[in-house]
């Protein structure tokens, strides 16, 4: 996957209702993207630990989020601000605080860039990529990796979290046909 960055508001969404590519909400891609899905929480690739933070870093994160809204009129601002307050007054963030989101995308995105993809992942990694670097799963590697061409060969720049292909998707989209292998020589 070659990298493209856009903002949010360039992705070609027009809602934070809108639809990801794992089919979970945009919004909610972009959260657990800024929090590498909640993994910085545990010392394993122990899933379901994660899987039962996912549900309070959310929180957090609509409670981070919403704070600017809550006290303005919908009338105010552009078509795409008043979504944003419609999405955060829907969601019920009762007792979020920041904590956990907070500290989650402090850690995950510190001396990190937000990216999306061509195909429209979104992923964080080195504040050193450019557009063009090319996101890839190397055989045995448990995170994506970004290289960059040079002449014949690439060099490895570092590794990074991209949304939904984290969990061995990568592997089921090559058997299907959506990716392709290659051998590459990394420098």
């Amino acid at each position: 996957m070659t990298l493209v960055f856009r903002s949010t508001e360039s992705y070609g969404s027009t809602s934070f209702s809108d639809i990801y590519i794992t089919g979970e909400l945009l919004i909610e891609a972009f959260q657990r993207t800024l929090t590498s899905g909640g993994r910085i929480y545990t010392d394993s690739d122990d899933h379901e630990h994660v899987l039962k933070l996912q549900p309070r870093i959310h929180l957090d994160f609509i409670y981070y989020w919403s704070q600017p809204y809550r006290s303005l009129e919908m009338s105010d601002g552009s078509e795409f601000e008043q979504d944003k307050r419609r999405y955060f007054a829907s969601v019920e963030a009762i007792d979020g605080s920041n904590g956990y989101f907070q500290k989650a995308a402090e850690i995950v995105c510190h001396a990190r860039k937000f990216f999306i993809t061509e195909k429209g992942y979104f992923g964080v990694g080195p504040a050193c990529m450019k557009e063009n670097d090319l996101v890839c799963v190397l055989y045995g590697g448990k995170v994506p990796f970004l290289l960059r061409p040079k002449n014949d060969f690439y060099h490895l720049i570092g590794e990074c979290y991209v949304h939904g292909i984290m969990d061995g998707e990568a592997i089921t989209m090559l058997e299907a046909g959506q990716l392709s292998e290659a051998s590459l020589e990394v420098h």
